[in-house]
């Protein structure tokens, strides 16, 4: 496996970052991979036990699309490289708290495809990625904290007594299954945070049903839903969002069309010191059909992530249409 050329590699860039926390960019091909397969590698809060946060998406997985485009060498490098990665993050907070600091996994199943048996098959993948997989077990199993899972269709629900009798007891005995996205559940929330998970939902895309992470575009926001993108921010770098909602054909008996326009600022915790802010949140904005363009900007004091959102949970008759454009200009 040539792990200790990995664990050098992956330790001076932990090492070389600002914050000495895990992150998705600092694996090798993770540009070429991110197209296929995104995750949020270390939420930026821990628990408040200190153990560190993994969220995995599964409908951000595109395995087919990702065994087509991308060297299959280059997927095994990026592998390996996270869970060393994973394990050596562990360790340094481990030190730094003196005890065993855990991982704990969210496995969202929105957008997956799970049913009974499982997710659908790719064999072109999930031959080859056994090795992989035996990888991950040797490194990880220790690691890992509960496995937490969100929207589990009913057919998975019904099936998960089945699948815990197809894997390991080590590994079977940390899943714990939610209702629906986990919002719900009050020690969970406790766990990560509500405006944390918020934070980790809204980073989906939607990879495996052809969603693309775009920085405008137009789209329609159903009734009683809402629409959000995620960013990440250096310290001094812009961000500016434009919105505009188109007019409606009920317009003229319900009222003008509109949408509720808020963002929320979560700044990375070793940052945060002397009871400095750690998350803040931007005023809410009613942006009407009839305001034509409306641009918002935030600069950001600290490193941050931010997520903007489009809301229109006040409807409950009408979906709206929205035309959006994000722009980011460096510090």
């Amino acid at each position: 496996y040539n792990v200790d050329a990995i664990i050098k590699e992956m330790t001076q860039r932990l090492e070389s970052s600002a914050t000495e926390r895990a992150s998705f960019n600092m694996l090798p091909h993770a540009d070429e991979i991110g197209q296929y397969f995104r995750c949020t590698f270390s939420a930026m809060k821990l628990t408040p036990a200190g153990d560190v946060i993994w969220f995995i998406p599964l409908g951000d997985f595109d395995r087919k699309s990702l065994a087509e485009n991308v060297q299959w060498e280059h997927f095994v490098e990026f592998v390996r490289a996270m869970i060393v990665l994973r394990a050596i993050e562990a360790q340094k907070l481990s030190e730094g708290q003196h005890r065993m600091v855990k991982c704990i996994a969210i496995v969202d199943l929105q957008g997956s495809g799970i049913g009974t048996t499982g997710v659908p098959k790719v064999e072109s993948f999930d031959d080859p990625n056994q090795k992989n997989v035996a990888f991950m077990r040797e490194i990880i199993i220790d690691i890992l904290g509960p496995v937490y899972v969100l929207n589990a269709p009913w057919v998975a629900v019904k099936a998960f007594n089945w699948f815990q009798t197809l894997v390991p007891e080590r590994f079977s005995r940390k899943l714990v299954l939610l209702d629906g996205d986990g919002t719900g559940d009050p020690d969970f929330l406790e766990l990560v945070g509500e405006s944390q998970l918020k934070h980790l939902l809204a980073t989906r895309v939607g990879l495996l049903s052809g969603e693309v992470d775009g920085d405008f575009g137009d789209t329609v926001v159903s009734a009683g839903d809402s629409l959000s993108k995620c960013r990440d921010l250096k310290r001094g770098e812009r961000l500016s969002w434009t919105t505009q909602v188109e007019a409606g054909d009920a317009d003229g008996w319900l009222g003008v069309s509109d949408i509720i326009s808020s963002a929320m600022v979560i700044f990375h915790p070793e940052l945060n010191s002397n009871q400095v802010e750690y998350e803040v949140s931007l005023e809410e904005l009613p942006i009407l059909a009839s305001d034509g363009e409306v641009t918002r900007e935030y600069t950001a004091e600290r490193d941050c992530v931010i997520t903007l959102c489009w809301s229109n949970d006040h409807s409950r008759m009408r979906a709206k249409g929205l035309r959006y454009h994000i722009e980011l200009a460096p510090s």
